[in-house]
């Protein structure tokens, strides 16, 4: 019998990506929208991320009324903690997905991984970032293949996480699969943390030097670009365009 998957979504200022990300997640059985009322510790100091509220949970309940929102208070960093604050909200469903709001795939790829997860038996699931991801900074066309981690990305929650990120598992399986691609937004949003000039800083010209594309930075296929509303995008690409 197919599995019954569910997403949980933190959200705090992520109104660039409300409309592509709960879009993506909607064919899921249940989404979760668990809403803070601060940014996480250290995120206001290194990213710049605004004390301010943006719009994002007023775009989640105008476009999106199906998702569940719940409000949460922890303002500690980020670990299994914050995760496992919650986990009775989701703890009936087979499988929870957890991804950041800044992450998408294409159509293909996201119905290729939902399709495996919902077939499956794995209680755990981790992707191998450095092969199976793209980070963008600025925009849509400086990406690079510079992530590190292999990181899990969904869990029976029946069993609570550990540590930063860390899982107990029994069966876990690792995606590390040819022509399967994230598009992470990793640097959008971030005005402390990439500017106009990132590209010559220092860590841009290393990344680029080791993680480009055959010396080229890595496009953002036209698929995900198209998923963005461009209202919401253009707060944040302002900022290079002028």
């Amino acid at each position: 019998m197919s599995r019954r998957v569910a997403s949980v979504t933190f959200i705090y200022n992520h109104e660039p990506f409300i409309i592509p990300h709960f879009t993506m997640l909607s064919n899921l059985d249940h989404n979760f929208a668990f809403v803070g009322d601060k940014p996480l510790q250290g995120y206001d100091s290194e990213h710049g991320t605004s004390a301010v509220k943006d719009r994002s949970e007023e775009l989640i309940r105008e476009k999106f009324p199906h998702v569940e929102i719940v409000h949460h208070s922890y303002d500690g960093v980020f670990c299994s903690e914050l995760y496992n604050a919650v986990s009775h909200i989701f703890e009936n469903y087979d499988i929870v997905l957890r991804l950041d709001p800044d992450m998408f795939f294409t159509d293909s790829d996201w119905s290729r991984l939902i399709n495996f997860i919902r077939e499956g038996n794995q209680d755990s699931y981790y992707v191998n970032y450095p092969k199976c991801s793209i980070n963008y900074y600025m925009d849509f066309d400086h990406g690079l293949q510079d992530a590190m981690e292999c990181d899990l990305i969904g869990y029976d929650p029946k069993k609570k996480l550990t540590g930063i990120l860390d899982y107990p598992s029994e069966k876990p399986y690792v995606i590390n699969w040819n022509n399967f691609m994230i598009h992470h937004f990793r640097g959008w949003n971030k005005p402390k943390s990439v500017t106009p000039n990132w590209p010559n800083e220092d860590y841009g010209r290393m990344a680029f030097f080791n993680y480009s594309n055959d010396g080229d930075w890595f496009h953002c296929p036209q698929e995900i670009r198209d998923k963005f509303d461009k209202e919401t995008a253009d707060k944040w690409l302002q900022i290079f365009n002028t």
